[in-house]
């Protein structure tokens, strides 16, 4: 697409690259970076391997600060727990794509 969206199943509905991706690697990949356990959480769990093995196949580097950044360009929120890496967005759900064409980069 031109405007470097990609359709999901959101009915048709738009959603940025980056959350797709995140989406993908949180179904995937639950080992390293997946969804909490009652599904509105985003949790890392081996930030190492995410970093070496994962983030290369689906963005053009490996670098973890960017990927925390673009979290962050999407108003993900970190938890302050002092043991697991957690953030959280009302609309990145586990089952529930529909919600994605909703988050927004924001600059």
């Amino acid at each position: 697409m031109d405007d470097g969206t990609v359709m999901m199943a959101t009915g048709g509905r738009r959603v940025a690259p980056f959350i797709s991706k995140l989406y993908d690697i949180a179904t995937r990949h639950p080992e390293m970076c997946g969804f909490g356990e009652s599904g509105d959480s985003l949790v890392v769990h081996d930030e190492k391997k995410l970093e070496e093995l994962v983030l290369p196949q689906y963005f053009r580097h490996g670098n973890y600060r960017s990927f925390v950044r673009q979290l962050n360009l999407y108003e993900f929120k970190k938890d302050a727990n002092r043991t697991l890496i957690i953030y959280r967005h009302p609309h990145f759900l586990r089952g529930r794509p529909d919600l994605l064409h909703l988050m927004e980069r924001q600059t």
